[in-house]
């Protein structure tokens, strides 16, 4: 389930977050920013492979404080199918602008000289 569509401009809405991520922080952050609330934070080690009482639990959290689920892309994709319709994932998209980025390497680099 993507977040696109999720949100508009008038409603706040609160989220179980969760992550299996080296800096799940990073994470937590990155919804803070974006104005996303988080009422529940819940980290597992990086590369964990959620089993289905993991993400039973998480449901039925879900289900107690009525409140929806995120978590990465990159942990989602981990989600057995069966679940993946209760969750959201947080996609995010750089843009990465390789003149800018060599602009201000070289000045960097030039400083050291």
């Amino acid at each position: 389930r993507s977040t696109n569509n999720f949100f508009s401009n008038d409603s706040k809405k609160k989220f179980i977050a969760f992550a299996g991520i080296a800096h799940p922080e990073n994470f937590y952050s990155f919804l803070k920013k974006m104005n996303i609330d988080t009422t529940h934070k819940i980290s597992y080690p990086d590369h964990y492979q959620y089993k289905e009482k993991d993400l039973q639990a998480l449901l039925d959290l879900s289900k107690i404080t009525k409140t929806p689920i995120i978590t990465t892309e990159k942990d989602f994709v981990k989600i057995p199918y069966k679940f993946k319709k209760k969750i959201y994932k947080l996609s995010i998209i750089l843009n990465f602008d390789i003149d800018s980025f060599l602009y201000h390497l070289g000045k960097k680099i030039n400083a050291l000289y």
